[in-house]
Formats: structure tokens, C-alpha cells, sequence
């Protein structure tokens, strides 16, 4: 069984969204059939997380932990047991709600699930 791990830094502009943290990078999409792991930690209070796997929402602006970390588990897991499809969409919007730039902290972990015959 096979793992793939991202993990990223990211700086969001005051009172911005980006649309997609994820987009173009290693995990934009699930290299096999998957069930992942999200942790992420904000560099202060004021950021949210839209998640999507492939078509479907998982999680609705979701408030970030203001830890100014690395995301640790269990501490900072945001959300756990997404399945994935190969090739699925996997996307990250993230809303900064404050007047000044925040950093996201995300670390991506997907584990290649078994078929049974």
C-alpha cells in the first residue's frame, strides 16, 4: 500500500480568498484510491478552510487553529477519513478574515486503500 504526503506554507492577503492552496501541486488530485488526512495551523486567529474532494464539499469554512506551527496531530487535524477516487479532485479554498496577511500551515496525507477481489 502506497502513502503520499504534501505539506505547505501558504500566505493569505488581508480580507482575500484563494480559491485552491492545492492547485498544481503534488496532491491536486488523488494518485490512487485514497482515504486522507488534513492538518493545518494558522499563523494567527482569522483563517477558514473550504474543503473539496472530488465534486463533493467535505467541510464548510472551518476555523483554522492559531497555533503559528507546523500542523501536529492530534492537535490539528482537521478533518480525517476523506475518500478519494484515483484522479479526483482535491481542493483547499482558504478565506483570510482580518485586515493583515495570515500563513496557513497544511500537511496532506493520503493512504492507498486495499480493493477487495
Amino acid at each position: 500500500m502506497g502513502k503520499a504526503v504534501d505539506q505547505l506554507t501558504v500566505t493569505i492577503l488581508a480580507n482575500d480568498t484563494n480559491p485552491n492552496i492545492l492547485q498544481g501541486r503534488l496532491l491536486d488530485r488523488a494518485p490512487f484510491l485514497a482515504r486522507g488526512v488534513i492538518f493545518a495551523a494558522g499563523s494567527a486567529a482569522g483563517l477558514q478552510a473550504t474543503i473539496t474532494a472530488g465534486m463533493t464539499t467535505v467541510a464548510r469554512a472551518v476555523d483554522i487553529n492559531a497555533e503559528n506551527r507546523l500542523p501536529i496531530d492530534p492537535d490539528d487535524r482537521l478533518i480525517d477519513d476523506i475518500l478519494f477516487a484515483p484522479g479526483d479532485g482535491f481542493g483547499i479554498s482558504v478565506t483570510n478574515t482580518t485586515a493583515g496577511n495570515l500563513d496557513i500551515n497544511v500537511r496532506i496525507i493520503l493512504e492507498e486503500l486495499e480493493v477487495a477481489q
